[in-house]
């Protein structure tokens, strides 16, 4: 059976991040030291790779999945692989994931994709 995917392994992509974090802020007021610890949205951008790819054959057809994991992580090590479809892998340049990272932090949300 020939089966034709869409990306092969070793294939790399980039994802949007914003991540949650906090961030103490010191104020010395009267002799005395304040801390006020805030939130900060992050924005980062990802580079994940393909390193492996499971086809699953059934009577309603096939489906595949896309071993993937960040760019550098090594493929060698006993790790989870994250699994993606076909279309959850997303087609952003680099400067197109930035953008879209540094909206969520700008409306204070975090995002680790879309599933």
């Amino acid at each position: 059976m020939d089966i034709n995917t869409k990306y092969d392994v070793g294939h790399t992509f980039v994802v949007p991040r914003v991540r949650k974090r906090y961030k103490n802020i010191d104020l010395t007021y009267d002799g005395y030291l304040w801390v006020r610890e805030v939130e900060a949205y992050e924005p980062y951008v990802k580079l994940k790779r393909i390193v492996k790819i499971t086809i699953q054959i059934d009577k309603r057809g096939t489906s595949l999945f896309y071993g993937v994991i960040d760019n550098d992580e090594d493929p060698m090590k006993d790790s989870l692989h994250q699994q993606y479809r076909e279309n959850q892998i997303p087609k952003y340049t680099e400067s197109e994931a930035w953008y879209i990272a540094r909206q969520y932090a700008n409306r204070e949300e975090e995002y680790f994709g879309e599933w």
